[in-house]
């Protein structure tokens, strides 16, 4: 059996699911070669891995790798929940956010309503649901905002889930923007750090002082901790990675850490 999603589009379709009230619309979708189909109703088709926008007298099928874009209203709720989100209102959040994810399968607000409910089970320290969550998100092509990110990896550090940790780390080194592939590296070397695994931890942080110049929240503390780990190698590089941190990040926490005869 085809699991249908389905948004109205003459006038607001209301849609009922455990109790909640979701006001929806929908507009049209622009294919690759250029036409664009607009209806009553856009569906989305699991088994046939399509689109079925219906109008008057016509039900025209759009297959899902056709589509360059799709025009949907936001969902009414969408904002409500985000401003749960904001407000720390979790759980209020949380049935609205799954109503939203079940009713816009793959019909572009899923992935919002994905990303924040990722968010909550995140703030909540449920880290099996936040995995979950998380897996699901990524699965349905979305992704994290660099912050929440953060914060998704040390929740798994906190909780023990090293080798879920990672697997993140590595998939995010591999594929994610600079700033979070670098955040990427900074966790994995102050990991390597704290389990007494000295040249992989600095080979990580180099690789951040070098190759994620840009990356301007991460540099003071990979100098920082190159530095102390090059000392330890009796290393004299350790004075010009001092020399730097002081001198480019001088109002940052690390800088402040630098011992005046280690400059």
């Amino acid at each position: 059996m085809n699991i249908v999603s389905k948004i109205f589009v003459a006038g607001v379709g209301i849609l009922v699911v455990s109790g909640l009230t979701l006001a929806v619309q929908a507009s049209s979708i622009s294919m690759k070669n250029g036409r664009t189909v607009t209806g009553k109703s856009i569906e989305w088709r699991e088994g046939t891995r399509d689109y079925l926008v219906l109008s008057e007298g016509a039900s025209i099928p759009v297959p899902e790798d056709q589509v360059a874009k799709m025009a949907i209203d936001k969902p009414l709720d969408l904002d409500q929940a985000k401003n749960m989100v904001a407000s720390r209102q979790y759980q209020q959040a949380l049935p609205l956010l799954d109503a939203i994810i079940k009713q816009y399968r793959k019909l572009s607000w899923d992935i919002d309503a994905m990303r924040l409910s990722a968010q909550c089970f995140i703030e909540m320290n449920d880290s099996k649901k936040a995995a979950d969550a998380v897996d699901a998100l990524f699965v349905a092509g979305g992704t994290l905002p660099p912050v929440v990110q953060m914060s998704y990896w040390k929740s798994l550090q906190k909780s023990g889930d090293i080798q879920r940790l990672q697997k993140e780390l590595s998939r995010t080194m591999g594929t994610g923007s600079p700033d979070l592939a670098a955040a990427a590296y900074l966790i994995r070397g102050n990991m390597y750090m704290e389990d007494g695994n000295q040249d992989a931890a600095l080979s990580d942080f180099i690789k951040i002082i070098i190759f994620f110049k840009d990356e301007k929240a991460v540099q003071p503390e990979a100098l920082y901790n190159a530095a102390e780990l090059m000392d330890k190698a009796k290393d004299p590089r350790a004075a010009d990675l001092r020399k730097t941190l002081v001198q480019n990040y001088k109002n940052s926490e690390f800088a402040a850490k630098v011992v005046p005869n280690k400059k």
